[in-house]
Protein backbone atom coordinates (compact mmCIF):
# COMPACT_ATOMS: atom_id res chain seq x y z
CA UNK A 1 0.00 0.00 0.00
CA UNK A 2 2.96 2.53 0.72
CA UNK A 3 4.42 1.91 -2.37
CA UNK A 4 1.11 2.78 -4.51
CA UNK A 5 0.97 5.84 -2.78
CA UNK A 6 4.50 6.91 -3.96
CA UNK A 7 3.56 5.45 -7.12
CA UNK A 8 0.50 7.41 -7.36
CA UNK A 9 2.04 10.37 -6.23
CA UNK A 10 4.78 10.46 -8.07
CA UNK A 11 4.57 8.25 -11.48
CA UNK A 12 7.80 9.02 -12.39
CA UNK A 13 9.44 7.01 -9.75
CA UNK A 14 10.82 4.09 -11.30
CA UNK A 15 12.72 2.82 -8.41
CA UNK A 16 9.11 2.75 -6.56
CA UNK A 17 7.49 1.16 -9.43
CA UNK A 18 10.52 -1.77 -9.54
CA UNK A 19 9.84 -2.41 -5.70
CA UNK A 20 5.97 -2.57 -6.21
CA UNK A 21 6.46 -5.04 -9.02
CA UNK A 22 8.34 -6.96 -6.58
CA UNK A 23 5.59 -6.54 -4.14
CA UNK A 24 2.86 -7.66 -6.51
CA UNK A 25 4.56 -10.60 -7.16
CA UNK A 26 4.77 -11.60 -3.38
CA UNK A 27 1.12 -11.80 -3.22
CA UNK A 28 0.81 -13.52 -6.66
CA UNK A 29 -0.51 -10.31 -8.86
CA UNK A 30 1.27 -11.21 -11.67
CA UNK A 31 0.02 -9.04 -13.94
CA UNK A 32 0.64 -5.91 -11.58
CA UNK A 33 3.97 -7.40 -11.07
CA UNK A 34 4.96 -7.60 -15.13
CA UNK A 35 3.53 -4.06 -15.53
CA UNK A 36 4.93 -2.47 -12.95
CA UNK A 37 8.33 -3.79 -13.64
CA UNK A 38 8.23 -2.47 -17.41
CA UNK A 39 7.41 0.21 -16.87
CA UNK A 40 9.93 0.97 -14.75
CA UNK A 41 12.68 0.02 -17.09
CA UNK A 42 10.92 1.97 -19.61
CA UNK A 43 11.36 4.89 -17.49
CA UNK A 44 14.86 4.16 -17.25
CA UNK A 45 16.94 2.50 -14.67
CA UNK A 46 20.69 1.47 -13.99
CA UNK A 47 22.16 -1.00 -16.39
CA UNK A 48 22.09 -3.36 -12.95
CA UNK A 49 18.56 -2.78 -11.91
CA UNK A 50 17.78 -3.35 -15.82
CA UNK A 51 19.52 -6.56 -15.58
CA UNK A 52 17.50 -7.54 -12.43
CA UNK A 53 14.02 -6.46 -14.16
CA UNK A 54 14.91 -8.36 -17.22
CA UNK A 55 15.73 -11.90 -14.74
CA UNK A 56 12.93 -11.41 -12.96
CA UNK A 57 10.20 -11.51 -16.51
CA UNK A 58 12.15 -14.11 -17.65
CA UNK A 59 10.94 -16.13 -14.97
CA UNK A 60 7.53 -15.42 -15.14
CA UNK A 61 7.82 -16.42 -19.02
CA UNK A 62 9.39 -19.45 -17.73
CA UNK A 63 6.88 -20.11 -14.86
CA UNK A 64 4.11 -19.69 -17.05
CA UNK A 65 2.26 -17.82 -14.07
CA UNK A 66 0.59 -15.21 -16.20
CA UNK A 67 -2.94 -15.63 -14.91
CA UNK A 68 -6.08 -15.99 -18.18
CA UNK A 69 -9.48 -13.83 -17.21
CA UNK A 70 -10.57 -16.70 -15.92
CA UNK A 71 -11.05 -18.88 -12.40
CA UNK A 72 -9.09 -21.65 -14.18
CA UNK A 73 -5.07 -21.74 -14.90
CA UNK A 74 -3.20 -24.83 -15.86
CA UNK A 75 0.37 -25.60 -16.70
CA UNK A 76 2.02 -28.92 -18.23
CA UNK A 77 5.79 -30.39 -18.91
CA UNK A 78 6.76 -33.03 -20.77
CA UNK A 79 10.70 -34.24 -20.20
CA UNK A 80 13.69 -36.79 -20.72
CA UNK A 81 17.12 -38.03 -19.56
CA UNK A 82 19.73 -39.71 -20.10
CA UNK A 83 21.83 -41.16 -17.08
CA UNK A 84 24.98 -43.46 -16.00
CA UNK A 85 24.76 -45.18 -12.34
CA UNK A 86 27.58 -46.57 -11.06
CA UNK A 87 25.66 -49.10 -8.69
CA UNK A 88 22.24 -49.24 -10.17
CA UNK A 89 20.76 -51.76 -8.17
CA UNK A 90 21.87 -50.60 -4.98
CA UNK A 91 23.93 -53.30 -4.11
CA UNK A 92 26.53 -53.30 -1.19
CA UNK A 93 29.79 -52.33 -1.22
CA UNK A 94 31.47 -55.67 -0.86
CA UNK A 95 30.33 -58.50 -3.26
CA UNK A 96 31.36 -60.62 -0.24
CA UNK A 97 29.75 -60.27 3.32
CA UNK A 98 30.83 -61.60 6.29
CA UNK A 99 27.63 -63.58 7.42
CA UNK A 100 29.03 -65.87 10.08
CA UNK A 101 27.32 -69.50 9.68
CA UNK A 102 29.35 -72.31 11.12
CA UNK A 103 32.56 -69.95 11.03
CA UNK A 104 32.16 -69.77 7.55
CA UNK A 105 31.50 -66.74 5.62
CA UNK A 106 29.08 -66.49 2.80
CA UNK A 107 29.06 -64.22 -0.46
CA UNK A 108 26.47 -62.66 -1.93
CA UNK A 109 24.62 -64.32 -4.65
CA UNK A 110 25.07 -62.05 -8.10
CA UNK A 111 21.65 -60.77 -7.84
CA UNK A 112 22.57 -58.68 -5.34
CA UNK A 113 26.01 -57.50 -6.44
CA UNK A 114 25.91 -54.15 -7.68
CA UNK A 115 25.52 -53.22 -10.73
CA UNK A 116 26.63 -50.17 -12.93
CA UNK A 117 24.26 -49.47 -15.52
CA UNK A 118 23.05 -46.46 -18.29
CA UNK A 119 19.43 -45.31 -18.03
CA UNK A 120 16.93 -43.56 -19.99
CA UNK A 121 14.23 -41.60 -17.97
CA UNK A 122 10.88 -40.46 -19.88
CA UNK A 123 8.30 -38.02 -17.74
CA UNK A 124 5.07 -35.94 -18.54
CA UNK A 125 2.77 -33.90 -16.17
CA UNK A 126 0.31 -31.47 -15.74
CA UNK A 127 -1.26 -29.02 -12.87
CA UNK A 128 -3.85 -26.85 -12.98
CA UNK A 129 -5.73 -24.46 -10.37
CA UNK A 130 -9.66 -23.49 -10.10
CA UNK A 131 -10.09 -20.22 -8.73
CA UNK A 132 -13.53 -20.62 -5.73
CA UNK A 133 -13.39 -17.28 -4.85
CA UNK A 134 -10.83 -14.46 -3.70
CA UNK A 135 -9.44 -17.03 -0.85
CA UNK A 136 -10.18 -20.44 -1.73
CA UNK A 137 -9.26 -22.81 -4.76
CA UNK A 138 -8.60 -26.17 -5.58
CA UNK A 139 -5.52 -27.70 -6.98
CA UNK A 140 -4.68 -31.30 -8.55
CA UNK A 141 -1.69 -32.82 -10.65
CA UNK A 142 -1.23 -35.64 -12.73
CA UNK A 143 2.53 -37.30 -13.53
CA UNK A 144 4.05 -39.97 -15.43
CA UNK A 145 7.25 -41.75 -15.19
CA UNK A 146 9.43 -44.27 -16.65
CA UNK A 147 12.81 -45.13 -15.90
CA UNK A 148 14.35 -47.76 -17.75
CA UNK A 149 17.79 -49.57 -17.08
CA UNK A 150 19.80 -50.90 -20.05
CA UNK A 151 22.45 -53.38 -18.38
CA UNK A 152 22.06 -57.15 -16.72
CA UNK A 153 20.48 -57.34 -13.59
CA UNK A 154 19.66 -53.88 -13.43
CA UNK A 155 16.90 -53.93 -15.90
CA UNK A 156 14.45 -55.62 -13.55
CA UNK A 157 14.71 -52.78 -11.43
CA UNK A 158 13.16 -50.46 -14.40
CA UNK A 159 10.40 -48.95 -13.50
CA UNK A 160 7.26 -46.75 -14.33
CA UNK A 161 4.75 -44.69 -12.36
CA UNK A 162 1.99 -42.47 -11.95
CA UNK A 163 0.88 -40.31 -9.51
CA UNK A 164 -1.82 -37.99 -8.47
CA UNK A 165 -2.50 -35.29 -6.08
CA UNK A 166 -5.35 -32.86 -5.58
CA UNK A 167 -6.99 -30.55 -2.79
CA UNK A 168 -8.17 -27.13 -1.61
CA UNK A 169 -5.77 -24.54 -0.99
CA UNK A 170 -6.76 -21.41 1.43
CA UNK A 171 -4.43 -18.32 0.88
CA UNK A 172 -5.17 -15.46 2.71
CA UNK A 173 -1.83 -12.09 3.18
CA UNK A 174 1.17 -14.07 3.95
CA UNK A 175 -0.59 -17.53 4.87
CA UNK A 176 -1.33 -20.37 2.66
CA UNK A 177 -3.07 -23.41 4.29
CA UNK A 178 -3.04 -27.01 1.77
CA UNK A 179 -4.59 -30.43 2.58
CA UNK A 180 -4.31 -32.57 -0.35
CA UNK A 181 -4.76 -36.35 -1.22
CA UNK A 182 -1.76 -38.30 -2.77
CA UNK A 183 -2.26 -41.53 -4.58
CA UNK A 184 1.13 -43.12 -6.43
CA UNK A 185 1.25 -46.42 -8.04
CA UNK A 186 4.49 -47.85 -9.96
CA UNK A 187 4.61 -51.22 -12.04
CA UNK A 188 8.11 -53.03 -12.11
CA UNK A 189 8.65 -55.81 -14.62
CA UNK A 190 4.96 -54.92 -16.31
CA UNK A 191 2.90 -55.60 -13.26
CA UNK A 192 1.48 -54.14 -10.23
CA UNK A 193 4.74 -53.81 -7.80
CA UNK A 194 3.00 -51.20 -5.12
CA UNK A 195 1.25 -48.33 -4.30
CA UNK A 196 1.04 -45.28 -1.47
CA UNK A 197 -2.06 -43.55 -0.03
CA UNK A 198 -1.49 -40.50 1.78
CA UNK A 199 -2.41 -36.99 2.59
CA UNK A 200 -0.19 -33.77 3.12
CA UNK A 201 -1.37 -31.01 5.07
CA UNK A 202 1.25 -27.63 4.45
CA UNK A 203 1.54 -24.52 5.88
CA UNK A 204 3.46 -21.49 4.11
CA UNK A 205 4.19 -18.28 5.56
CA UNK A 206 5.60 -15.72 3.71
CA UNK A 207 7.49 -12.98 5.14
CA UNK A 208 8.12 -10.95 2.07
CA UNK A 209 8.85 -11.43 -1.40
CA UNK A 210 12.27 -13.36 -0.75
CA UNK A 211 12.19 -15.55 2.53
CA UNK A 212 9.51 -18.35 3.08
CA UNK A 213 8.81 -20.93 5.74
CA UNK A 214 7.08 -23.70 4.63
CA UNK A 215 5.56 -26.67 7.43
CA UNK A 216 4.41 -30.01 6.74
CA UNK A 217 3.00 -33.13 8.36
CA UNK A 218 2.61 -35.90 5.92
CA UNK A 219 0.98 -39.92 6.64
CA UNK A 220 1.18 -42.53 3.70
CA UNK A 221 0.16 -45.70 3.47
CA UNK A 222 2.15 -48.54 1.62
CA UNK A 223 1.39 -51.85 -0.03
CA UNK A 224 3.10 -54.14 -2.01
CA UNK A 225 1.70 -56.71 -4.03
CA UNK A 226 4.60 -59.16 -3.86
CA UNK A 227 5.93 -58.91 -0.53
CA UNK A 228 2.62 -57.88 1.80
CA UNK A 229 4.38 -58.62 5.14
CA UNK A 230 6.56 -54.97 3.80
CA UNK A 231 3.46 -53.13 3.56
CA UNK A 232 3.77 -50.44 5.99
CA UNK A 233 2.21 -46.71 7.20
CA UNK A 234 4.66 -43.88 7.16
CA UNK A 235 4.04 -39.98 9.21
CA UNK A 236 6.31 -37.45 8.93
CA UNK A 237 6.43 -33.73 10.01
CA UNK A 238 9.16 -31.29 8.77
CA UNK A 239 9.95 -27.15 8.12
CA UNK A 240 11.88 -25.75 5.32
CA UNK A 241 13.45 -22.16 5.57
CA UNK A 242 14.31 -20.92 2.04
CA UNK A 243 15.59 -17.05 0.75
CA UNK A 244 15.99 -15.88 -2.49
CA UNK A 245 18.63 -12.91 -2.11
CA UNK A 246 19.11 -9.91 -4.08
CA UNK A 247 22.32 -10.99 -5.51
CA UNK A 248 20.95 -14.18 -7.19
CA UNK A 249 21.72 -16.52 -4.40
CA UNK A 250 18.70 -18.74 -3.87
CA UNK A 251 19.32 -21.18 -0.73
CA UNK A 252 17.36 -23.29 1.52
CA UNK A 253 17.47 -25.21 4.78
CA UNK A 254 14.81 -28.07 6.11
CA UNK A 255 14.78 -30.64 8.23
CA UNK A 256 12.19 -33.59 9.17
CA UNK A 257 11.64 -36.65 11.27
CA UNK A 258 8.84 -39.50 11.12
CA UNK A 259 8.41 -43.35 11.49
CA UNK A 260 7.65 -46.20 9.21
CA UNK A 261 6.10 -49.39 10.62
CA UNK A 262 5.11 -52.43 8.85
CA UNK A 263 1.34 -52.94 8.96
CA UNK A 264 1.68 -57.08 9.93
CA UNK A 265 2.23 -56.53 14.34
CA UNK A 266 3.25 -59.71 13.95
CA UNK A 267 6.78 -59.70 16.50
CA UNK A 268 8.57 -61.46 14.07
CA UNK A 269 8.41 -57.96 11.58
CA UNK A 270 9.15 -55.84 14.24
CA UNK A 271 12.78 -55.55 13.38
CA UNK A 272 11.30 -53.92 9.64
CA UNK A 273 10.03 -50.43 11.30
CA UNK A 274 11.98 -47.58 11.62
CA UNK A 275 12.53 -44.02 13.24
CA UNK A 276 13.86 -41.33 10.88
CA UNK A 277 15.25 -37.91 11.01
CA UNK A 278 16.59 -35.68 8.09
CA UNK A 279 18.37 -32.50 6.88
CA UNK A 280 18.14 -31.12 3.65
CA UNK A 281 20.15 -27.76 2.45
CA UNK A 282 21.14 -26.20 -0.84
CA UNK A 283 21.39 -23.30 -2.58
CA UNK A 284 21.15 -21.48 -6.71
CA UNK A 285 23.32 -19.33 -8.07
CA UNK A 286 22.68 -17.70 -11.27
CA UNK A 287 25.81 -17.23 -13.52
CA UNK A 288 23.97 -15.00 -16.49
CA UNK A 289 19.97 -14.48 -16.77
CA UNK A 290 19.43 -18.18 -18.47
CA UNK A 291 21.64 -19.90 -16.55
CA UNK A 292 22.27 -20.95 -13.00
CA UNK A 293 24.50 -23.45 -10.78
CA UNK A 294 22.87 -25.15 -7.89
CA UNK A 295 24.06 -27.86 -4.81
CA UNK A 296 22.13 -29.90 -3.01
CA UNK A 297 23.15 -31.92 0.70
CA UNK A 298 20.85 -34.79 2.19
CA UNK A 299 21.63 -36.16 4.83
CA UNK A 300 19.04 -39.19 6.51
CA UNK A 301 19.46 -41.67 9.69
CA UNK A 302 17.42 -44.92 10.23
CA UNK A 303 17.30 -46.09 13.74
CA UNK A 304 15.37 -49.72 13.13
CA UNK A 305 12.90 -51.06 16.32
CA UNK A 306 14.23 -54.55 17.46
CA UNK A 307 17.29 -56.76 16.58
CA UNK A 308 18.04 -57.61 13.10
CA UNK A 309 16.69 -61.60 13.16
CA UNK A 310 19.32 -62.72 10.30
CA UNK A 311 22.49 -60.61 11.93
CA UNK A 312 25.37 -60.58 9.28
CA UNK A 313 27.47 -60.54 12.53
CA UNK A 314 28.80 -62.83 15.27
CA UNK A 315 25.92 -60.83 17.90
CA UNK A 316 22.61 -59.58 17.06
CA UNK A 317 22.24 -56.05 16.41
CA UNK A 318 19.31 -53.47 15.59
CA UNK A 319 20.01 -52.33 12.47
CA UNK A 320 21.30 -48.19 12.52
CA UNK A 321 21.62 -46.66 8.50
CA UNK A 322 23.03 -43.59 7.63
CA UNK A 323 22.52 -42.04 4.16
CA UNK A 324 24.08 -38.78 2.05
CA UNK A 325 23.41 -37.99 -1.48
CA UNK A 326 25.26 -34.76 -2.85
CA UNK A 327 24.17 -33.28 -6.13
CA UNK A 328 25.92 -30.56 -8.59
CA UNK A 329 23.97 -29.33 -11.79
CA UNK A 330 23.41 -26.61 -14.00
CA UNK A 331 20.08 -25.42 -14.98
CA UNK A 332 20.42 -23.76 -18.48
CA UNK A 333 16.63 -22.09 -19.69
CA UNK A 334 18.18 -22.73 -23.66
CA UNK A 335 14.24 -21.00 -24.22
CA UNK A 336 11.75 -19.61 -22.21
CA UNK A 337 10.09 -22.94 -22.40
CA UNK A 338 13.14 -25.54 -22.49
CA UNK A 339 15.52 -26.09 -19.87
CA UNK A 340 18.79 -28.51 -19.52
CA UNK A 341 19.80 -29.52 -16.56
CA UNK A 342 23.28 -31.72 -16.09
CA UNK A 343 23.81 -32.94 -12.96
CA UNK A 344 26.29 -35.26 -11.19
CA UNK A 345 26.08 -36.79 -7.54
CA UNK A 346 27.22 -38.70 -5.28
CA UNK A 347 25.48 -41.13 -2.98
CA UNK A 348 26.42 -43.00 0.91
CA UNK A 349 24.86 -45.34 2.75
CA UNK A 350 26.50 -46.35 5.94
CA UNK A 351 24.97 -48.87 8.16
CA UNK A 352 26.32 -51.30 10.94
CA UNK A 353 24.91 -54.09 8.62
CA UNK A 354 27.69 -54.85 6.30
CA UNK A 355 24.63 -55.92 3.46
CA UNK A 356 23.26 -52.73 3.63
CA UNK A 357 26.32 -50.47 2.79
CA UNK A 358 26.32 -49.02 -0.53
CA UNK A 359 27.71 -46.30 -2.48
CA UNK A 360 26.83 -44.62 -6.00
CA UNK A 361 27.84 -42.40 -8.38
CA UNK A 362 26.17 -40.92 -11.20
CA UNK A 363 26.29 -38.54 -13.88
CA UNK A 364 22.74 -37.52 -15.70
CA UNK A 365 21.76 -34.51 -18.25
CA UNK A 366 17.74 -34.13 -18.27
CA UNK A 367 15.84 -32.01 -21.20
CA UNK A 368 11.95 -30.43 -19.63
CA UNK A 369 9.65 -28.59 -21.99
CA UNK A 370 7.22 -26.53 -19.80
CA UNK A 371 4.34 -25.22 -21.38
Amino acid sequence: LALERVVGTDPSNARAKAELGNAYYAVRDIKGARKMLQEAKEQGVPPEVALNIDQFMRTLDRLDLIQPDTRFSHRAYVGFGLAHDSNATSGPVDDKIPVFIFGQVIGMTPSTIATPSSSYDLNAGVSGRYLLDAQWSWVGSADYNSHSNTSGAAKKLSSQGIALATGPVWRKEHHELSLVGQLNQQWQEGSNSAQTQGLIGNWVYRFDGFRQISTYAQYARSSYDNNPNADSNRTAVGSTYSHAARNGIFSFVGIYAGEDNPRNKAPQFKHVGYELWGVRTGFQYKIQPNLAAYASLNYEERRFNDLHPTPPTPVAVTRHDKQSNLELGLNWMATPKWRITPAVSWNHGDSNLPLYRNKRNSVAIHARYEY
